[in-house]
This record gives C-alpha cells, sequence and structure tokens, in this order.
C-alpha cells in the first residue's frame, strides 16, 4: 500500500513527513469552486482514490476566518504575505477539513480542525501558515488501524 497525498501544498508535503517517511503526490484535479469547504476534501480523496483503489490517500483543505470573514485563497506570495500581514496582533479561526480514504478496504473518512490562533506582530521573515492538523491526522489514522500506535 502506497501512501498519497492529493494536495499541491508544499506545506502539508512538509507536515505529512511527520507521519509518513515515504509517500507520493498526486494532486486532485476537482474544480475547488464547485464545492463547499466541507465537502471538498472528501471529493478530492474520492477522485484519487478512484484511480488508486488500494492505495492510502489523503486530502485536506483549509480556510481562515478574520472577524467572520473568510479569507480566500492567496493568487500569488504578494497576496499571501498581504493576507498574513493583516492577521498580525489578531486571533483568527483556521479550520481545516481532512479526508482519509482507502477504497480497497472501505474507509472513507473526513474529520474537521478548527484551530483560533493568535498572531504576535509578524515579521515579514516570519510569514508562514499551517495547513494539515497532523496530531489529529495521525489519531484518526491509528483509530482506522491504517498506522501503529507509537511505541
Amino acid at each position: 500500500m502506497r501512501v498519497i497525498l492529493a494536495s499541491k501544498s508544499p506545506r502539508r508535503k512538509e507536515l505529512l513527513k511527520e507521519i509518513f517517511q515515504d509517500f507520493i503526490i498526486i494532486p486532485s484535479t476537482v474544480d475547488e469552486n464547485k464545492y463547499s469547504l466541507d465537502k471538498l476534501s472528501f471529493v478530492k480523496a474520492e477522485e484519487i482514490s478512484n484511480l488508486y483503489p488500494s492505495d492510502l490517500v489523503i486530502s485536506a483543505d483549509t480556510l481562515v476566518y478574520l472577524d467572520n470573514k473568510i479569507l480566500g485563497k492567496p493568487i500569488d506570495e504578494k497576496d499571501a504575505f498581504k493576507m498574513l500581514k493583516s492577521l498580525s496582533n489578531k486571533t483568527h479561526v483556521v479550520t481545516t477539513y481532512y479526508s482519509i480514504f482507502l477504497k480497497e478496504q472501505n474507509i472513507f473518512f473526513t474529520n474537521k480542525s478548527d484551530s483560533y490562533v493568535t498572531f504576535n506582530e509578524l515579521s515579514d521573515e516570519l510569514i508562514n501558515i499551517i495547513g494539515l492538523p497532523t496530531y489529529k491526522l495521525k489519531q484518526d489514522l491509528i483509530k482506522l488501524g491504517i498506522i501503529l500506535k507509537d511505541k
């Protein structure tokens, strides 16, 4: 069984290494504008799982809320920088939905993680954002019997 990350996010790739040393990346081609956040990771995982039914597929999608407004995905690095600067010295909510699919074993699982994050003053050098709740993801993988609990 291979592990597939259905995401182009370099940050998710980096974070998933905390759970799996070896995995491949096969990004989904799903039109993200057609689905709400609570459905998107499921649809992405389903697409890749249909192509690779004997492999473990993990997908995730994240939204950031500031003052009850959704901050969309940045269009480029300059936009991402501007967005993160707007979060400086404020509390915001980071909502991530992630899905775990292993079609061959009839595992189709989605979970949600909300984090309330307060940034201190962000210097230009510190601006970076996290997009995968690795602790919760790992606990769910253990509960589903896909990986063993650490000793």
